[in-house]
């Protein structure tokens, strides 16, 4: 079975707004930090 994947954006002139969705526990410890931290990670 393949995995199903989607870009959203939106864009005019001046800028690109990439959107991306993340668990409960990642959003709640950004917005409350004003950045990505733990248990937020990037993994390439």
């Amino acid at each position: 079975m393949s995995s199903q994947r989607q870009i959203r954006a939106d864009y005019d002139r001046d800028s690109i707004v990439l959107y991306q969705a993340y668990n409960d526990r990642i959003a709640d410890a950004a917005v409350e930090a004003q950045t990505f931290v733990s248990p937020f990670r990037c993994s390439e």
